[in-house]
């Protein structure tokens, strides 16, 4: 089996998954069954084929019910590494984290996602470093 068609199955399974739980996952947003999708495009090429594969997930949720998806393009996105601080734990009277990156509005906006898609290119037999 070519290697492009291997990739391309993995993402036709998450379809069919996402796709078989849309139906019993759908929570009401502002008075309307709605799917809130995220997904996260942890390829370094905008517009290449982890994008568009992500793409066609999403498209295909939208054929089973209504859904409001996000992109978030992880190397566009402002995430700093941790350096294991600790201030926003218990111990520390759960203060913000000092990185002031984008990672607390992203992490807000995936609490109230209903589902979520990562896609990733194979670098090295890996996900990309971004993804990590």
């Amino acid at each position: 089996m070519p290697k492009d068609v291997a990739r391309t199955s993995v993402f036709v399974g998450l379809l069919a998954y996402i796709s078989a739980r849309l139906s019993s996952k759908n929570r009401r947003h502002e008075g309307r069954n709605i799917m809130k999708l995220m997904a996260f495009v942890g390829s370094p090429r905008k517009g290449g084929n982890t994008d568009i594969l992500i793409d066609k997930v999403i498209e295909g949720a939208k054929s089973k019910t209504e859904v409001e998806a996000e992109k978030i393009y992880l190397y566009e996105a402002n995430i700093k590494y941790c350096n294991g601080c600790g201030l926003h734990t218990v111990l520390h009277g759960s203060k913000d984290c000092p990185l002031g990156d984008d990672m607390e509005g992203i992490l807000q906006r995936m609490i109230a996602a209903d589902a979520f898609i990562f896609g990733t290119p194979n670098h090295g037999r890996t996900i990309s470093a971004a993804m990590t």
